[in-house]
């Protein structure tokens, strides 16, 4: 179990990396999502939840599962929850959250929560340990391409997720990192995201000398690893019970703070 975490954590750090811009792209995979871009970048409300999933080539091979839900209202209302799998089994639930026209983020695994900055501060702070979930879509949000920054994109033919078919795109990121999206033929809303994507053993093994240098304290929690062969990693994001313009009421953005739980400035102290 500390072997997955820390490998985890940094495959978060690695999808927080920025790619390069499409060069050549495919002229009806480009109009298709650049509809997809504008839906989210101008919607009113947003609500979805989903589950996440991958699996590895290592040795042991790595499984992570875990859940979410993203609340945004514009211009600045935010929630995204997700759960994480502690060392020993538990399971807790992250969020960043506002409450009273404040922005803070619980974070379980030190047991405090904090206020934050902005909202493009803590998905971008939070892609590691959230696995990308907390840059992903909310990116797309607030009018940024995110992680989707392919010099090369495609459409396939149509893929079936969960029983209806979808427009297929299929595209490479500046790191060679491979997508298979899956976009609502309707609303041009993302339901999944496919991605495979080439871990170098040898920063696995520097992963924890690398987060010490911004961030000691997660750091020292993080095993020591040894080094490994390249390996592969697949992760699945499916996206569902998708809303756009709903009426969303305040008090969903609030997330309900254990008792427990510390109140600080800052959460690495």
């Amino acid at each position: 179990m500390k072997m997955l975490c820390g490998v985890m954590i940094l495959f978060g750090v690695m999808l927080g990396c920025p790619v390069r811009s499409a060069a050549e792209d495919d002229a009806a995979a480009k109009q298709i999502f650049d509809h997809v871009l504008q839906t989210y970048k101008t919607a009113k409300t947003f609500s979805c939840d989903g589950d996440y999933e991958s699996d590895s080539t290592s040795i042991p091979p790595l499984n992570d599962k875990i859940t979410f839900k993203i609340v945004f209202s514009r211009p600045g209302l935010f929630r995204m929850d997700w759960t994480e799998t502690k060392m020993g089994g538990d399971v807790v639930t992250n969020s960043i959250f506002t409450r009273d026209g404040a922005l803070y983020f619980y974070w379980p695994l030190m047991n405090k929560y904090a206020k934050q900055k902005s909202i493009p501060d803590i998905i971008g702070t939070n892609a590691g340990i959230s696995r990308g979930l907390s840059y992903e879509i909310p990116s797309l949000l607030l009018g940024e391409n995110g992680y989707f920054r392919f010099v090369s994109l495609k459409q396939e033919p149509d893929v079936t997720v969960e029983g209806a078919p979808h427009f297929s795109l299929a595209g490479k990121d500046g790191r060679g990192n491979s997508y298979e999206i899956a976009i609502d033929k309707v609303t041009y809303t993302i339901v999944q995201v496919k991605q495979v994507e080439l871990i170098k053993g040898s920063t696995v093994a520097d992963a924890k000398k690398e987060m010490a240098k911004t961030n000691p304290e997660i750091a020292k929690n993080m095993p020591d690893l040894p080094p490994m062969p390249d390996f592969t990693v697949t992760s699945t994001t499916t996206y569902r019970n998708i809303s756009f313009g709903r009426d969303i009421p305040v008090a969903e953005f609030n997330y309900e703070v254990p008792p427990t739980a510390q109140f600080v400035d800052n959460l690495l102290k």
